[in-house]
């Protein structure tokens, strides 16, 4: 399967690169604004997932789903 990862750091783009796991694909999007959206992580199925619900956010992670941050804003 192959994944997208979302992310406004450098820092967190250089290290996944770094890992030969990863490939850096340049800019997708430019985000903006003042609403949250997470990310959150889930082990056993190897995916991410991005969410600007914040209930959804907490009942993902009563279902082991890992909490990884606000990855960016939107309008």
């Amino acid at each position: 399967m192959k994944e997208h990862l979302y992310t406004t750091s450098q820092t967190e783009r250089d290290a996944l690169v770094r890992t030969g796991n990863w490939n850096a694909e340049g800019i997708a999007f430019y985000s903006g604004g003042k609403n949250p959206v997470h990310r959150l992580y889930n082990p056993g199925l190897r995916i991410h997932l991005y969410s600007s619900d914040p209930n959804e956010v907490k009942v993902l992670q009563t279902r082991g789903w890992q909490y990884e941050g606000i990855t960016f804003y939107t309008q």
